[in-house]
């Protein structure tokens, strides 16, 4: 996750280890962790217009997290490490905070890019923080994504299936060890490559 360590204030309502953890995820697990594209970048370019627009970034995806049940497990710098029960719970948070980023009308030179990433398994959970090979996998899922994206693994395929997905075919998929991951793609006023913004497909 990115460089520049902030104190996060908790909001009233948001599942986090200090609040509510009768409810902590257990057993199998979607996590997904998110950090901003080049914030070191931003950071060192326009430090005062970057603090407001970092809280502003935490309000908005802690929001989502929240609305779709997600335990904030892990903060540094400017990332999240969420855990979910649900896959398809974890998806629809996800896709909300990017709608969110790329709706937000970010300062000219502090616009905000979130890469995010999703992949399920079992982890152990001690004191309320996890641990094992599945946290590993999300962290190495998250990092292939670019700015608006999504990456997918394929022990989600199916929970994604209300959203337009890339899926990449066996060998092409740019996440080692991860053949079938796909890519929820939302563009909008990126300003960072061309996109979609991601609309719900009727079932």
């Amino acid at each position: 996750m990115g460089e520049a360590a902030v104190q996060r204030p908790r909001p009233q309502g948001l599942i986090t280890r200090d609040t509510w953890p009768t409810v902590i995820p257990a057993g199998t697990v979607t996590f997904l962790f998110s950090d901003i594209e080049d914030s070191s970048t931003l950071w060192d370019r326009h430090p005062t217009l970057m603090e407001p627009s970092l809280h502003r970034h935490d309000e908005l995806v802690r929001a989502a997290f929240d609305r779709w049940n997600g335990y904030v497990f892990a903060t540094g710098g400017d990332g999240f490490g969420v855990a979910f029960r649900s896959a398809t719970d974890a998806i629809e948070a996800a896709v909300a905070a990017q709608q969110a980023i790329v709706s937000e009308p970010w300062p000219d030179d502090a616009v905000i890019r979130v890469r995010m990433g999703l992949h399920t398994g079992t982890a152990e959970e001690r004191d309320g923080d996890y641990f094992g090979a599945t946290v590993s996998r999300a962290a190495r899922v998250a990092s292939a994504a670019r700015a608006t994206q999504i990456v997918v693994s394929g022990r989600n395929r199916g929970a994604d299936r209300r959203w337009s997905v890339d899926v990449h075919r066996p060998g092409q998929s740019r996440v080692a060890g991860f053949p079938a991951a796909g890519i929820i793609v939302l563009g909008g006023r990126t300003g960072c490559g061309s996109g979609r913004v991601a609309a719900p497909q009727r079932s």
